[in-house]
């Protein structure tokens, strides 16, 4: 189990209610993921998801990251689980070489999601590519994907976005 796994069960919820699917985990020498504790620049998925789900953690960067690892249990808690469309990296790839990894991911998703599986989980998708892809595939295996349209990753000026579509799914929790 790599460390990116090990940070990842760390934070797994007994009973996951909501499966939200990103892109794919980063690079390996990359010092930043979701379920690191200490991240000193960027983790904007990291810190939207907390702004969209949490009122005190609108206070940004600079006083959510202290308290990274109280997040992070309050979104396990909460029965909240990140989890990836494609296991390998592909940050900085072309949109085509994307497609290609989240496509032959698939199986491994619809099986990552068996792993947590129960009558009520919910499953939203973050990213043009991932809910691109498999909203329709895992719609037609019985998966309950909330969201009804894509919701943009928030980096790269794209914050906005995210928070205007992602508590719209939220409401349907």
């Amino acid at each position: 189990m790599n460390d990116f796994e090990r940070a990842r069960q760390k934070y797994r919820p007994d009973l996951v209610k909501v499966a939200f699917v990103a892109e794919s985990p980063p690079r390996e020498d990359s010092e930043r993921f979701f379920y690191f504790e200490e991240v000193f620049t960027g983790d904007s998925l990291f810190l939207e998801v907390m702004k969209a789900l949490y009122e005190d953690a609108r206070g940004g960067a600079k006083t959510v990251r202290p308290r990274k690892p109280e997040f992070l249990n309050r979104f396990r808690d909460d029965g909240f689980y990140l989890i990836d469309a494609s296991q390998d990296p592909i940050a900085g790839e072309s949109p085509a070489v994307k497609r290609r990894y989240i496509r032959s991911g698939l199986e491994q998703l619809q099986q990552s999601l068996t792993e947590i599986q129960h009558p009520d989980l919910k499953v939203i998708l973050i990213s043009a590519l991932v809910y691109e892809i498999c909203s329709q595939p895992l719609r037609q295996a019985g998966w309950n994907v909330l969201n009804t349209e894509m919701i943009d990753f928030p980096g790269f000026g794209r914050q906005k976005k995210f928070q205007t579509k992602f508590p719209r799914v939220m409401e349907r929790i």
